[in-house]
C-alpha cells in the first residue's frame, strides 16, 4: 500500500494535483448546514449562506454577471464586493429547494488584471467541505488543506508565494499519520537554491546555478510503524520549482529493521536487499555503472 501511496505523493504529482484542484478550493460543512441561496423576485436581490457569512448581490448592478441553466437555476456567478471580487459555481438542482455553492474563488485586482488573493474554497452537492486554500497574488499562500467524505483531514500542505514550505502531511481515515514530507523552512532557504546568472563575459553565458536541498518523503503503516523513506533534491528555478530524485531509498519491516536499500550518485547506484533464508539474515548488493550491473554479492548478517 505504502508504494502506491508514495507514487501519489511525489511532488510533481502533488503540484498538478493542487493546481487543478487548489484553483477549485474548498471548506466543510455537516449535512444540515447546506448552501443556500434565494432570489428575492421583489427586488432581484440573491442571497448566498456561507457557513456563518451572509453575502447578498443585487444582480442588477454594473458589473454582477451570471449565468443559469436550462432550467432557471444558477449554473455561475461573478461580482465586486468591498475589495474582492467573486466567482462563484453552483452545483446542478437543487437540495432542499436552494442552488448549492460548489466553488467559491477570491480574485483582487493588480495593475488591471484579476489574480486569485484572498480563501478559495469547494463543496459537495450537500455542503460538505471538500478543501479549503489561501491565495496571494495569483500563487498559493499558506494553509491548503483536503476534506474526506466524512469531514476528517486527510491532506494538508503550507505553500510561500507557490513554494511548499515545511511539512505536507497525508492522513488515513482515522487521523493517523499516513505519509509526509519536509520542505524547506521558509522562502529564503528556497531563494538560496537559486543563483542569478553571471555575467555572459565570465564564459558562463548567463546560465544560473543552483544550490539542491534535500527533502525527505516518508511513509507508515497504519500502526504508525514507517515502512518506507525516499530522498528528493529540490530547487527554485524562476518561479517554479523543480524536483529530482535524491539518490536514496530504503523499506522497513514493522520492528523497523532496513529489509531494504538502494542508493545512486552521479549515474552510479547501489541496492541493498535484506532477506533471511533457512533461519539466517543475509545482505544481497548489487552494484550499476552507467546501467550496467559491475557486481553483486551476497553475505550472512
Amino acid at each position: 500500500m505504502a508504494t502506491n501511496i508514495g507514487g501519489y505523493f511525489m511532488v510533481i504529482r502533488y503540484i498538478l494535483f493542487s493546481i487543478s484542484c487548489l484553483c477549485s478550493c474548498v471548506l466543510l460543512m455537516s449535512a444540515n448546514q447546506h448552501l443556500q441561496t434565494t432570489v428575492n423576485p421583489e427586488n432581484n436581490h440573491f442571497n448566498i449562506k456561507v457557513l456563518d457569512e451572509d453575502i447578498h448581490i443585487n444582480l442588477d448592478l454594473p458589473g454582477v454577471t451570471f449565468e443559469k441553466r436550462v432550467d432557471g437555476t444558477f449554473k455561475k456567478l461573478f461580482f465586486h464586493q468591498v475589495n474582492h471580487y467573486y466567482q462563484i459555481f453552483f452545483h446542478e438542482g437543487k437540495w432542499l429547494g436552494s442552488e448549492q455553492v460548489a466553488v467559491i474563488k477570491q480574485f483582487r485586482n493588480y495593475n488591471g488584471q484579476l489574480l486569485l488573493d484572498g480563501r478559495c474554497r469547494s463543496f459537495s452537492s450537500s455542503g460538505q467541505l471538500l478543501s479549503e486554500s489561501l491565495w496571494q497574488r495569483g500563487k498559493l499562500h499558506g494553509k491548503q488543506k483536503v476534506f474526506g467524505s466524512d469531514g476528517n483531514l486527510v491532506e494538508e500542505r503550507d505553500y510561500r508565494e507557490g513554494l511548499p514550505v515545511r511539512c505536507w502531511s497525508l492522513y488515513y481515515s482515522d487521523g493517523q499519520l499516513a505519509g509526509k514530507m519536509v520542505f524547506p523552512d521558509d522562502l529564503s532557504c528556497w531563494m538560496e537554491t537559486e543563483s542569478l546568472p553571471i555575467s555572459p563575459e565570465k564564459g558562463l553565458r548567463g546560465k544560473a546555478f543552483y544550490n539542491p536541498v534535500t527533502v525527505i518523503e516518508q511513509w507508515f503503516r497504519p500502526d504508525g510503524t514507517m515502512q518506507q523513506e525516499k530522498y528528493y533534491k529540490v530547487h527554485k528555478e524562476g518561479k517554479s520549482f523543480v524536483v529530482h530524485d535524491g539518490g536514496y531509498v530504503a523499506n522497513y519491516d514493522r520492528s523497523g529493521n532496513l529489509t531494504k536499500e538502494a542508493k545512486e550518485i552521479a549515474g552510479n547506484s547501489t541496492k541493498t536487499q535484506f532477506f533471511l533464508n533457512e533461519g539466517q539474515n543475509y545482505k544481497k548488493m548489487t552494484q550499476w555503472v552507467d546501467g550496467k550491473i559491475v557486481s553483486q554479492k551476497t553475505t550472512k548478517r
